[in-house]
């Protein structure tokens, strides 16, 4: 208000008191104290975005909670053992495309057969439903060997890139982090585990290939030290370096699993406090329209399954695993999920001992401890309370449904 009366003062040219002030004086006055008015509005604006910041960042589950020494350790612990583990099972995958034999196949009478892989229901059906199709297999066979991995890769990569955004989204978005990167890190020391110690005559044509071809050159060169570099290549850069030989039991499934796992067990209304911020893209794009039910997630948990499904069937039918290895990674993936958030929900689970520590700790027990648990609790308390009470701005903008009917 004081800024307000000088500044008319100012555009009058009289001091306080009346007096005849000079031109430049006036002028310089001026200046300043539109120079302050502006600073003022700009202040006023910088408050408002702070507030609206705050209320947005406590809706969407970005709370100081999670900044606690004790939290950020167990999720840096989960990160860095996830990417020991990947990289321990990039190596195994390289040292089984080292070891992978050249196996003849023959008939019962000692004649040689056209095929080098062993056999297999869901390879014999792909064949059969190619003949039925009209396509020459041999012809298919031969795009496999260029193309073949080109498929699954693009399946796992839309997957993930779905699975990335809905976890970013949900208000339990740490949780999920934490809990899926030591889930996957067991996956992978598991499937390193099987690559390494057994070898099976790989599926895929472009693998059958390198033993025909100058691709298959590095077989016969040292394994070692050379495949601790290869193995890093496969880690950052798996859709460009293919490994072959590591059959039992499907990396490609595994990721999918994990990914259709989590939409699963977290895509309910009951796991999702705080929905409108999940859902207020859909909400802007229908104009307020759109409600997130029960019956949504489901349709969601629905598609989800049936995409995983056809992604498998792809997996088995562009001969990258046999069905063997697909199976046993659908079981193995779900079973290890529902096991960790079992034991993760039950006491009596997460006290038991574990290999990791020798018997002397239990890793679950340190990893969903009681203060993670109470700050993920205290997020989610504060992502209701503010999905519940409404946004209080200074600052007058257009509502919703004004911007709405802006539209039509």
């Amino acid at each position: 208000m004081a800024a307000e009366l000088d500044l008319a003062c100012a555009e009058e040219g009289t001091g306080p008191e009346g007096e005849k002030l000079p031109s430049t004086l006036v002028k310089d006055i001026r200046q300043q104290l539109f120079r302050l008015r502006d600073l003022s509005l700009n202040l006023h604006v910088i408050r408002s975005a702070q507030t609206d910041l705050h209320c947005v960042a406590a809706r969407a589950g970005f709370t100081f909670h999670f900044l606690s020494r004790e939290y950020l350790q167990r999720l840096a612990f989960a990160v860095v053992f996830f990417l020991i583990a990947a990289y321990v099972n990039s190596l195994a995958s390289v040292i089984a495309g080292y070891r992978t034999p050249w196996v003849v196949v023959k008939d019962l009478d000692g004649n040689l057969l056209d095929t080098s892989t062993l056999p297999d229901i869901g390879h014999d059906l792909s064949s059969a439903l190619v003949t039925s199709l009209g396509f020459e297999v041999h012809e298919v066979t031969k795009w496999l060997e260029v193309n073949g991995s080109l498929i699954p890769d693009a399946l796992v990569h839309f997957m993930v890139a779905c699975t990335g955004i809905f976890i970013f989204a949900h208000p339990k978005r740490f949780q999920i982090i934490r809990r899926v990167l030591m889930i996957l890190a067991f996956v992978f020391l598991l499937r390193a585990l099987c690559v390494f110690v057994t070898q099976l005559p790989d599926a895929h044509p472009k693998c059958q290939a390198q033993f025909t071809s100058a691709t298959g050159s590095y077989k016969r060169r040292p394994m070692f030290p050379h495949a601790f570099y290869r193995a890093w290549l496969v880690l950052w850069h798996p859709d460009k370096h293919i490994t072959c030989g590591d059959m039992v039991f499907s990396g490609h499934t595994s990721v999918l699993m994990q990914c259709a796992m989590v939409v699963w067990h977290y895509c309910r209304l009951e796991e999702l406090p705080g929905g409108p911020v999940f859902t207020k893209p859909m909400q802007i794009l229908t104009c307020n329209r759109f409600a997130l039910t029960e019956r949504f997630c489901t349709l969601v948990r629905a598609a989800t399954i049936l995409y995983t499904a056809i992604a498998a069937i792809l997996i088995i039918a562009t001969r990258l695993h046999y069905t063997l290895d697909v199976a046993l990674a659908v079981y193995l993936n779900s079973r290890s999920f529902r096991w960790y958030h079992d034991a993760a929900s039950y006491e009596k689970l997460k006290r038991r001992k574990s290999i990791f520590l020798l018997g002397y700790g239990s890793v679950m027990q340190w990893l969903e401890a009681e203060e993670v648990i109470a700050a993920e609790a205290a997020s989610l308390e504060v992502v209701c309370n503010s999905a519940a009470a409404p946004v209080q701005n200074t600052v007058d903008k257009p509502s919703t449904q004004e911007i709405c009917r802006k539209r039509t």
